[in-house]
């Protein structure tokens, strides 16, 4: 009898006092602090804070555009401090509401604002699991002055003489009383500023031949293959930053037959790249298909290039959609997994403290059955 009793009864006291103090081994109870995804800890035995939303922002910065410009902006949100976010926040959802600028989407980390005749705003309101977060973004725009053009333009007393440029550069005079035309060596592009245009001064322009992978590609066009970069000088050959005309000039650029064809036969824009963080300024075109040349109006010189549709222009034009024949698909049940015994790692639940207390109670209490039987059998025997 007592062969048979005193093992079963304490092995069974052993192992579980053993498991107790393997899961408290594996699961050091107070001393486990679980690490966050986002920085930081959560208080021992829960689960750890996925990553929550905290702050959100709006890049880039700052963002100053000319009236028609359009600017990439993306939203990130975070669960750091405001602009310390992770733009990888899970389960995160994000909706913007413009003011005063034009939105490609409404929806999206990533929209296009295009800014009207004013400066505006835009908002994007991040939401994860019910939390929701909000960052403005103010859209300044920048309206070029236009000057009162003089009733009667008057030139200077004498006429100066032009100073001398590089080989791949023409230019020409401007006058208050004659203006001024300026053509490209390759005859492709032409820059015209007409009569009363400047005042009381003698300007020059300039205008050369420039590559297209140096401009940036207006959003739904292919930047064509003639590209004018064209400036306004003094008369000691200074480029002037911001010289603004008093009259509209004209500036006219030539297009390919093959260009003609990759436009859709119809959506050719001129383009001016204002800034070179921003998209270009499409301006009002005039199309010439018969010599093959599109001209634009500008009170500024710049960089100047045409654009080609990417898509059809002509809404009128209305493609009927083909039907779309989807066979059905047969339906293949996978195999039923086998479980995997998954050991808990960092940010799954621990054990709580009630949970091991008992756990040690249980193999105290073992012992202590199994070291009260052995004492009575042994009285029973004497």
């Amino acid at each position: 009898m007592l062969g048979s009793a005193f093992p079963k009864r304490w092995i069974m006291s052993l192992a579980l006092v053993g498991l107790a103090i393997g899961v408290l081994t594996v699961y050091p109870g107070h001393s486990t602090v679980w690490a966050a995804e986002c920085g930081g800890t959560t208080p021992e035995g829960s689960i750890p804070t996925a990553n929550q939303l905290t702050s959100v922002r709006i890049t880039p910065n700052t963002v100053t555009l000319n009236p028609g410009q359009s600017i990439a902006l993306s939203a990130i949100a975070g669960c750091g401090s405001a602009g310390d976010e992770s733009q990888n926040l899970i389960n995160t959802t994000y909706s913007w509401v413009p003011s005063g600028v034009t939105l490609s989407a409404t929806t999206g980390a990533n929209v296009t604002a295009t800014a009207g005749s004013a400066s505006g705003t835009v908002t994007v309101t991040a939401t994860q699991d019910g939390i929701t977060k909000q960052a403005v973004r103010s859209i300044s725009v920048t309206i070029p002055s236009t000057p009162t053009p003089v009733d009667t333009p008057v030139d200077p007393a004498s006429t100066p003489v032009l100073p001398a440029v590089d080989a791949s550069t023409n230019q020409a005079l401007v006058s208050p009383t004659a203006g001024g035309t300026v053509a490209s060596q390759d005859a492709a592009g032409t820059f015209t500023v007409p009569v009363g245009a400047v005042q009381n001064q003698f300007v020059a322009i300039r205008i050369k031949s420039w590559t297209s992978a140096d401009v940036k590609k207006p959003i739904g066009y292919i930047v064509g293959s003639n590209v004018k970069a064209i400036d306004t000088t003094d008369m000691a050959g200074a480029v002037y930053s911001n010289f603004a005309y008093l009259v509209a000039a004209e500036v006219c650029l030539t297009y390919t037959a093959d260009e003609f064809q990759l436009a859709h036969h119809s959506e050719i824009a001129m383009f001016k790249e204002a800034n070179p963080e921003a998209s270009p300024v499409k301006l009002t075109t005039t199309l010439d298909h018969v010599n093959k040349q599109a001209c634009g109006k500008t009170m500024s010189t710049s960089i100047f290039f045409l654009g080609l549709a990417e898509t059809p222009f002509d809404a009128s034009v209305v493609v009927p959609p083909t039907p779309v024949v989807v066979p059905p698909t047969p339906v293949v049940l996978p195999p039923t997994p086998t479980p995997d015994v998954v050991l808990p790692a960092t940010g799954d639940i621990a054990p709580g403290t009630g949970l091991l207390i008992g756990l040690g109670a249980a193999g105290l209490a073992f012992i202590s059955v199994g070291v009260y039987a052995l004492r009575r059998r042994r009285a029973e025997i004497r």
